[in-house]
């Protein structure tokens, strides 16, 4: 049951950016599904950090770096009190899940990982 919840939040997650932002200042900069990439890394992004303690820190620079080339976008992101509200939910989630669960969920991080450090197609080219 879990896990499905967090199925469901995912999807949502996924298709969140075009639902709530629609045409935005960077529609024409930015397709739906490189704004549900984006969209995607900083929602895993947060729990592989709070869950896994060194992927903070092998990851820093190159998170840093992306979150730069993709910096309004990420902000309109961020800001939205929608995303605000899922990210909570998210977080809450990820409280309640078994250990398997868990596991299953932060097997992301290693390709969020692998996309910061190859630069992430996700944005202008």
């Amino acid at each position: 049951m879990k896990l499905l919840q967090y199925l469901i939040i995912c999807i949502l997650l996924f298709i969140l950016p075009q639902v709530i932002f629609g045409e935005t200042k960077d529609n024409g900069t930015y397709s739906d599904e490189e704004m549900n990439k984006i969209n995607h890394i900083l929602i895993i992004k947060k729990a592989c950090d709070l869950h896994i303690p060194e992927y903070y820190l092998n990851t820093m620079e190159v998170y840093a770096r992306w979150r730069e080339k993709h910096n309004s976008i990420i902000q309109d992101i961020e800001n939205h009190p929608a995303y605000i509200n899922e990210l909570g939910e998210f977080r809450n989630k990820l409280n309640l899940m078994t250990p398997q669960q868990l596991s299953e969920t932060l097997m992301s991080c290693k390709k969020i990982s692998d996309r910061l450090n190859k630069g992430d197609e996700a944005g202008p080219k």
